[in-house]
């Protein structure tokens, strides 16, 4: 049983990683600097790689959530061919 729960759980934990790293790269794109290490050359070009960033990850973070639907599905859910 567990076997056959592992493709959700890891699609639900990459999707919960993914969402909390864009959320901390929002963060500081919006300029906070927690946890970061030296000091940018140019504020504005940090902040727009960081929203980029956020952007391109935050939407990445729902293809996990996506493909726990097809992990339900026969096709999907045999991919070791069983």
């Amino acid at each position: 049983m567990w076997r056959r729960d592992l493709p959700v759980r890891a699609s639900v934990l990459a999707a919960g990683w993914a969402f909390g790293y864009g959320m901390y790269r929002a963060y500081c794109a919006l300029g906070g600097t927690f946890g970061m290490f030296g000091v940018p050359v140019s504020e504005s070009d940090w902040r727009r790689i960081n929203a980029n960033g956020a952007i391109i990850i935050l939407v990445g973070a729902l293809l996990p959530i996506v493909m726990v639907r097809g992990w339900g599905r026969p096709r999907v859910r045999n991919y070791n061919g069983e």
